[in-house]
């Protein structure tokens, strides 16, 4: 069933249901309203002839009494403590005289389909005796009344249906045409591998809340779409060059064997650098896909005591000086995730420098790593940590860089609670700033 056919057969099922309600209420309340009303007025009249009564000598007397207070359509009968009949007065145009039963109060029954009311109340009889009035009044006047009001209700309950119908289809072309033409877009994308997005004023509405969430979502699966396709350039380009490396020295290997020392070192140098280039850009490529939380122990460390120690290894594998200067301070880290964080911006300071490199202490909650090399554009600064972003392309091929060293550390960064910033001037060098945030 579509939706316009659900919204028109639910609001109109709903709309007849509340005015059905409503309209038996309102039927009923004036029915039991008439009802009343004629008793009260029944009552009053006998009341008003009870005296009268009281003095009549004659049944000619009583009866005309009876008649001119009574209603004309109206039966009476007077019976007395044995419920015998004393006085019947007859004023209705039925064939056969109307019911009447010791009662208290009134009450309404059905005679040959006409509602009758009937009521009872006591009297004193000229004689002395106590004796009971029993009335019963035909409701003609009421039932057509009741009878107009029917066909008055039915008839507004069904006029009151037309402006529901037209509402309800004009509010499921409201909530159609938007979802037909998100549809729409959908299978267009879907067919041709495409991002198109909806166009249209934004609104407060949660129909226009959906367009803008899948205009977002096709932003961010475009954005996503050409972040891969770049990846898969850039990731065929890099490899294309180190198995290329491998597989000519393989073959120059398989072609003269490894009688000759010199290049059989070269060979197998040169494969093993190769092969650790490929290794690092694979593990990159799965830390940064994986985007796992942090693993490691917690430990409080003295920076001033660690920072040499963990720095000492690099210094004696890139014959590279790295000193550690400034205020030191301790902290209470996750120690692994922090090493890796260090280490992706101490050997880019490596890769793209040529002197020495300063980390500066600032307590109680800054770390600052200086090197001396070209330096970064401003226009690149803003775009450092997005993957696969490289500031010179051909630079990158020669260090080996993947474009996602500097993604890894932004992610490493924000599960540290630490923020980043760089400042770099060309011809100078870069200086990459860490910062706690939990320190004001």
């Amino acid at each position: 069933m579509k939706l316009s056919t659900k919204i028109h057969l639910y609001s109109t099922a709903v709309t007849f249901f509340i005015v059905v309600l409503s309209f038996s209420a309102i039927y009923i309340v004036y029915e039991q309203m008439a009802y009343k009303t004629e008793y009260e007025q029944l009552i009053n009249r006998t009341e008003q002839a009870l005296p009268l009564l009281q003095e009549a000598t004659t049944e000619q007397q009583t009866t005309a009494i009876l008649r001119t207070y009574l209603p004309p359509n109206g039966d009476i009968r007077v019976t007395n403590t044995q419920n015998e009949t004393v006085l019947f007065v007859k004023g209705s145009t039925f064939d056969e005289r109307l019911p009447t039963t010791t009662l208290t109060g009134h009450h309404v029954e059905t005679w040959e389909q006409h509602p009758i009311l009937q009521a009872s109340i006591p009297a004193l009889w000229a004689t002395g005796e106590v004796v009971t009035l029993e009335l019963a009044q035909p409701l003609m006047d009421i039932e057509d009344n009741l009878h107009l009001l029917r066909l008055i209700l039915i008839g507004i309950a069904f006029l009151s249906l037309m402006p529901i119908y037209v509402a309800s289809v004009a509010l499921s072309r409201t909530i159609r045409k938007p979802i037909e033409r998100l549809n729409t877009t959908m299978q267009q994308n879907i067919l041709n591998g495409s991002f198109a997005q909806l166009e249209g004023k934004v609104k407060r509405d949660e129909i226009s809340q959906l367009s803008a969430t899948y205009n977002d979502l096709m932003s961010r699966l475009q954005q996503n779409h050409h972040l891969q396709q770049q990846f898969i350039g850039n990731a065929s380009h890099e490899l294309k060059t180190p198995l290329t490396v491998i597989e000519s020295y393989a073959k120059l290997l398989q072609r003269r064997g490894t009688q000759d020392a010199a290049m059989t070192g070269e060979a197998l140098d040169a494969i093993t650098n190769q092969t650790a280039n490929m290794k690092q850009m694979i593990e990159q490529m799965l830390a940064l896909a994986r985007n796992e939380e942090l693993h490691g122990e917690i430990e409080q460390i003295e920076l001033g005591t660690w920072l040499p120690q963990f720095v000492a290894p690099l210094q004696q594998a890139y014959s590279r000086e790295i000193r550690i200067e400034g205020t030191p301070y301790t902290r209470t880290i996750a120690v692994a995730p922090f090493q890796q964080l260090l280490l992706i911006f101490l050997e880019n300071a490596i890769k793209y420098s040529d002197k020495h490199i300063i980390v500066t202490l600032h307590a109680p909650s800054e770390i600052r790593i200086q090197d001396f090399g070209a330096g970064i554009a401003a226009e690149h600064i803003p775009h450092l940590f997005d993957r696969f972003y490289r500031v010179d392309e051909a630079r990158n091929r020669s260090t080996g860089g993947t474009g996602l060293g500097m993604a890894i550390a932004k992610q490493l960064a924000d599960q540290l609670n630490i923020h980043l910033e760089v400042a770099s001037t060309v011809g100078q060098g870069t200086t990459i700033i860490l910062r706690w945030r939990d320190v004001a």
